[in-house]
């Protein structure tokens, strides 16, 4: 073989060579890309995920300490379907424990009051239940605008009006009330962030978020 002959052979060679090196780097390179657009979903999961978890090690049952006041527990069972609580059942207003309805209502904003006995199975479920005045649109406002905002919102929340409560706002969790003259973040916060999820029996109902003020 002639010497050019020999040298076209050979630079035919590296350029094959080349284009081999290039095609493994092309596909390290969408391999590399693949990993990390699948890892960075994970993380924003995880981060959408995790903050709407509640904490499994602590119980409100357990311990009488924490925010606002303890209430008697009055136990759990549920009244036949349709059948609302006798009246002067509950022992507070709005309700904290008891027997209840079979059926329990969405998280979220609601516009219309929600029955006693229904309330309760979302306790029982470890929902946090922050009422209103119906008659204070603006303490309505101010308390949706803080309930927006607590953690994991709008899993294990209840935001409606309520007629029957004498202070303008009352936050219940299972065997638990609190209750305020004016819209505190402060409180509201921390009695949400203690009890989000305590309730008896573990693993909330499907929370199907409804329109701001919407009832279900």
């Amino acid at each position: 073989m002639s010497k050019t002959a020999g040298s076209r052979v050979q630079r035919e060679a590296e350029r094959r060579a080349r284009r081999a090196r290039r095609k493994r780097f092309r596909k390290l390179r969408r391999y590399i890309l693949a990993v990390g657009v699948s890892a960075l979903g994970l993380l924003i999961i995880v981060g959408l995920v995790i903050p709407s978890l509640p904490s499994p090690e602590r119980s409100v049952r357990d311990s009488g300490h924490g925010p606002g006041t303890v209430v008697d527990d009055l136990g759990r069972g549920h009244f036949p379907l349709g059948s609302p609580a006798p009246a002067g059942y509950y022992n507070s207003v709005p309700p904290t424990s008891g027997t209840h309805a079979p059926g329990w209502t969405r998280c979220g904003l609601h516009s219309e009051q929600i029955a006693d006995e229904i309330q309760v199975h979302n306790l029982e479920h470890g929902f946090v239940l922050m009422q209103y005045n119906p008659n204070d649109l603006l303490i309505r406002d101010n308390l949706v605008g803080i309930a927006e905002q607590l953690p994991g919102w709008p899993n294990y929340y209840v935001v409606a009006p309520n007629s029957a409560i004498e202070k303008p706002i009352a936050l219940t969790a299972w065997a638990r009330t609190q209750f305020l003259d004016t819209v505190d973040e402060n409180v509201i916060r921390a009695f949400a962030e203690a009890y989000r999820g305590l309730g008896p029996e573990l693993g909330a109902p499907g929370c199907e978020p409804g329109n701001a003020m919407e009832s279900r």
